[in-house]
C-alpha cells in the first residue's frame, strides 16, 4: 500500500533517467520495468559495456545501475571506466545484488557506490534523488 508520501517521492521520480546494466537480455526490461512503471526514462544495456559508457557519457543520467548477479567482473570494468572519465564521474553508480563476495570485493574497489538488494533499489533510488534536490 501505498501513502501519500510515497506517491509524492514517486512523483518526483517521474522524468528522472537512469541506465540500467544487466548482462542477460531475457531479464533487463523486467528489472527495468517498475521504474518506467512509475514514469522514469531507463535506457538498459545488457551486451555492450561500450554502448552503456557512450550512453552515460552523451548524457548523464540521474544513476548507473549495476545488476552484479550476472558477470561481475564486467560491470566492476564498466564503473571503473565511468568513474575515470571526468564527464560522468559525478553520477552516482548504484551496485544491485550478486552474493556476499561479489559485493566485498566490489566495495574494496568502489568504497564509494551505493550497494542494495534488487528488492530495496526503488526505495534507494528514491531516497537518493530526495537528497540531491
Amino acid at each position: 500500500p501505498w501513502d501519500s508520501t510515497s506517491d509524492f517521492l514517486w512523483r518526483e521520480m517521474a522524468d528522472k533517467r537512469f541506465i540500467l546494466v544487466h548482462w542477460d537480455e531475457s531479464e533487463v526490461d523486467d528489472l527495468a520495468l517498475p521504474l518506467r512503471l512509475e514514469g522514469c526514462l531507463v535506457d538498459t544495456e545488457s551486451h555492450d559495456s561500450s554502448r552503456a559508457l557512450r550512453l552515460a557519457l552523451a548524457d548523464p543520467p540521474d544513476a548507473i545501475l549495476i545488476f552484479l548477479s550476472r558477470d561481475p567482473a564486467r560491470g566492476r570494468e564498466l564503473a571503473r571506466t565511468l568513474t575515470a572519465s571526468s564527464a560522468a564521474a559525478h553520477v552516482p553508480i548504484v551496485f544491485v545484488g550478486g552474493s556476499d563476495q561479489t559485493i566485498q570485493e566490489t566495495r574494496h574497489r568502489f568504497p564509494d557506490a551505493l550497494y542494495v538488494d534488487a528488492d530495496r533499489m526503488c526505495d534507494l533510488l528514491k531516497g537518493l534523488l530526495k537528497i540531491a534536490e
